[in-house]
């Protein structure tokens, strides 16, 4: 399996736009063998902690990886998938080490291609420490998520790794004229209300953060919340 890295920094360059990642500054990673990974140049590897992005095309698992690492590294389009290969952004945490924030191509193009995709994303869960399942805010059917869901994650280790992001808050009803961060009051309502169907229709995954992309609002939760599974991850200690 090939992840194509499109941006390879530090991880000082991500905490100072996302200070909740400051606490993997002193993190010790295990060498455990599904931390492996070859590097590009074919000469080195590291064992890496691995959050994934994964969901429908069209949700933004893209845009949430530019905006939350500050970088128009991976290419985005509200209207055809974007994505046809595993992508990270990666930050060395020390020599050997990195955080790699990885975007999977998007489910519900076809049959064909979501078979392909799914068995990538065996693949890559396998490797990964947390997950980030993004579902859009002002989406009626979930069904392919559902069933993404059965295949993907039917025990509760697989379970205990996953975040539902609910991009696109910013789209919710009722829309605002004035460009703004925050969501209205109204919006914040429906948002609660769209948060407590999702809770519903995913029982197994209590982890919900609202939030937008597009205006940043509500970024530094879901990164404080991918901060806190990689900090419980197996393998990494203080």
């Amino acid at each position: 399996m090939q992840v194509h890295v499109r941006h390879e920094g530090t991880l000082g360059e991500l905490v100072r736009r996302q200070p909740a990642f400051a606490r993997l500054q002193h993190a010790r990673i295990a060498a455990q063998d599904w931390r492996y990974w070859r590097r590009n140049d074919g000469a080195s590897h590291s064992h890496d902690l691995q959050v994934v992005f994964l969901g429908k095309s069209g949700y933004g698992k893209s845009s949430l990886v530019n905006a939350l690492s500050g970088l128009p590294a991976m290419a985005t389009s509200d209207v055809e998938a974007c994505t046809r290969v595993a992508q990270s952004v990666e930050y060395a945490i020390r020599p050997g080490n990195f955080l790699s924030l990885a975007d999977l191509p998007g489910l519900g193009e076809s049959q064909q291609r979501d078979a392909e995709y799914l068995a990538l994303y065996r693949q890559i869960l396998a490797k990964a420490d947390v997950v980030v399942y993004t579902l859009r805010a002002d989406c009626r059917d979930y069904s392919i998520d559902q069933q993404a869901f059965a295949r993907l994650f039917d025990c509760a280790s697989q379970q205990r790794k996953v975040i539902l992001a609910l991009n696109g808050c910013d789209k919710i009803e009722p829309l605002q004229r004035r460009a703004s961060v925050m969501p209205s009051h109204e919006q914040l309502q429906n948002i609660e209300r769209k948060a407590a169907d999702l809770r519903r229709l995913f029982p197994e995954m209590p982890r919900i953060v609202p939030c937008s992309a597009a205006t940043g609002w509500n970024l530094d939760a879901l990164s404080q919340e991918i901060a806190r599974l990689l900090a419980c991850s197996p393998g990494v200690a203080f």
